[in-house]
């Protein structure tokens, strides 16, 4: 896909890019074919928001390597590029999972039940992708929250299999809280 994508782009657009895939598996096999199609790859492994600059930083002097002037192939300066990048730049982990969260109490907020029952696919597969983002962006809970994610995991999981509930809107907001609670524990740590 992605290497469809940057095949549709006119030269100049494409020279000013950098496309990167994260890696599903980190395969050797899997690692050769993101090389190939793509301007680089990162690990599967969650980066934390400190290592973020880090991660792509080798891929974007590989791709915009720096002229004898300070320049890049972009014709950037330096600090116009990827050094203003490291001081401008903050990343927040928990940005995508807050809006997840507003995006699932969107589609619970209805005051029937057949509205609900109409949006349940669409809720179940945000419930999904919810669980994975937590998954990633707090892969190993500290000892003191490690009960309290895997309890906010499994809600995720008995919410989102089998039939509509009739009860999703005080499930939903049981496990919203849930997850706030343990983002607000990680924020503050």
């Amino acid at each position: 896909c992605i290497q469809r994508i940057l095949e549709r782009l006119e030269p100049p657009e494409e020279s000013r890019l950098l496309a990167l895939v994260r890696s599903a598996n980190d395969s050797n096999s899997d690692i050769e074919t993101y090389k190939a199609r793509a301007h680089g790859y990162l690990l599967k492994a969650p980066i934390d928001k400190n290592g973020v600059m880090g991660a792509i930083k080798p891929w974007w002097l590989k791709r915009f390597p720096l002229n004898g002037d300070g320049t890049g192939g972009t014709g950037l300066k330096r600090q116009d590029s990827f050094n203003s990048l490291d001081s401008d730049f903050t990343y927040d982990p928990f940005h995508d999972i807050t809006s997840i969260l507003d995006v699932i109490d969107a589609l619970c907020n209805a005051h029937d039940i057949k509205s609900l029952q109409k949006r349940w696919r669409t809720i179940q597969d945000r419930l999904q992708r919810l669980k994975g983002d937590l998954k990633t962006v707090i892969p190993e809970a500290k000892k003191d929250t490690r009960d309290d994610l895997e309890s906010m995991l499994q809600s995720i999981d008995d919410l989102r299999f089998g039939d509509f509930p009739e009860d999703l809107q005080e499930r939903w907001g049981a496990v919203r809280r849930a997850v706030v609670k343990i983002m607000d524990t990680h924020n503050a740590a």
